[in-house]
């Protein structure tokens, strides 16, 4: 890694300094001094670090960083989203060589990717890939310089959360209910349990408790693959209504496959998600007039019928697998019930009745 650091020092007439300069070459840590200004600096170490520099391209580098950092160190789910992001998203840059690529060249790229209309949210994700692989080319002494790190990220938006209201949900259960029952139980679950679809299709017998009304999520299928939860907190114990436990067990008893798979396809497989959404998911929602909401709806129907009857959050955390408590409550905080006036009939309860207290205190002092 490359860097810039001003010198100090005291003489016979007073404290002087100057700028120095540090970076890498095979391994072995340079540094050069002398620098009158900061910019001057600046200048040199552009020019050392792409001379000692390797003429690896961004391609290339992203490899490295995918097939040999990620394999080691990062979920299968990962691995596929950043390769994703090297064989989509890059652009030009991709064939560049990495030591050639500066800040500007990443602006221009996010510039490209909001014109696209990408989320905020996916361009730091992207933002924060680049930093990663700049870094693991850092650390492996083919390039001194990492762009990307200099590159800020854009604000947060606030996101609309799509849900049903307790009306609509009605309705989408009245719809379901006509479906097929193997494909009445998902989603029948789905809005009982906030569960995530790749959660959801990940499911196996195994993982039920019928007589503790629980279910242990600990995988996901996610395009055809099987891994662990998306996090740590992922992994998680939920509680679910009886009789929807009792719809499972109506759907074991009906299947025509022996599989591990509660959700499973005909021939005892995985189910696509794809095609389950597609096809049941839109039906329903069309049939409710909400034909543009995705599956994550029902999530986030179950956590806010949850917290707008005012079940405690903690409970509401648990079940969605998030990391804190603070997480619900920045997505969902907006529909909890407004607490504000129940707070302050408590508080002027409890002046009112010292203020009798008081009262009475001194009546019957005046009446001695």
């Amino acid at each position: 890694m490359a860097g810039i650091r001003k010198k100090i020092w005291n003489t016979k007439k007073g404290k002087n300094y100057c700028y120095e300069i540090t970076y890498y070459v095979d391994g072995k840590l340079h540094r050069k001094s002398g620098y009158a200004t900061k910019q001057d600096a600046q200048d040199d170490l552009e020019k050392v670090t792409k001379e000692v520099s390797t003429n690896i391209q961004l391609y290339e580098l992203c490899n490295h960083y995918i097939n040999e950092h990620c394999q080691l160190r990062c979920k299968e789910s990962t691995i596929n989203l950043y390769k994703g992001y090297k064989k989509n998203n890059l652009e030009y840059l991709k064939l560049k060589k990495a030591k050639d690529i500066t800040k500007r060249d990443i602006d221009l790229l996010i510039l490209k990717w909001k014109t696209n209309n990408f989320s905020n949210k996916g361009i730091n994700d992207r933002i924060g890939f680049l930093r990663s692989v700049f870094k693991y080319g850092n650390s492996n002494k083919w390039i001194s310089n990492n762009p990307a790190q200099e590159v800020k990220k854009l604000p947060k938006e606030t996101r609309e959360i799509r849900y049903l209201t307790q009306e609509e949900m009605q309705e989408f259960l009245s719809v379901i209910k006509e479906f097929p029952l193997k494909r009445y139980a998902p989603l029948l679950l789905a809005i009982y349990s906030g569960m995530r679809i790749s959660e959801l299709l990940a499911i196996e017998w195994t993982d039920i408790d019928t007589k503790k009304c629980t279910i242990t999520v600990n995988k996901q299928y996610y395009k055809g693959n099987l891994s662990t939860t998306k996090t740590y907190q992922s992994t998680r114990k939920i509680s679910v209504p009886l009789f929807v436990i009792e719809k499972l067990n109506e759907l074991r008893a009906s299947q025509k496959v022996s599989s591990k798979i509660v959700f499973c396809s005909d021939t005892g497989g995985y189910v696509s998600q794809d095609k389950f959404v597609s096809i049941w998911f839109k039906k329903a929602m069309k049939a409710i007039g909400k034909p543009d909401y995705n599956f994550h709806c029902l999530r986030h129907t179950y956590a806010t019928f949850l917290l707008s009857n005012s079940v405690p959050i903690k409970f509401v955390q648990e079940q969605l697998g998030h990391s804190t408590a603070q997480t619900t409550l920045n997505i969902y905080g907006h529909v909890m019930p407004n607490v504000n006036s129940e707070a302050m009939n408590l508080l002027n309860k409890i002046q009112n009745e010292q203020n009798m207290s008081k009262l009475e205190s001194v009546n019957a002092k005046t009446q001695r």
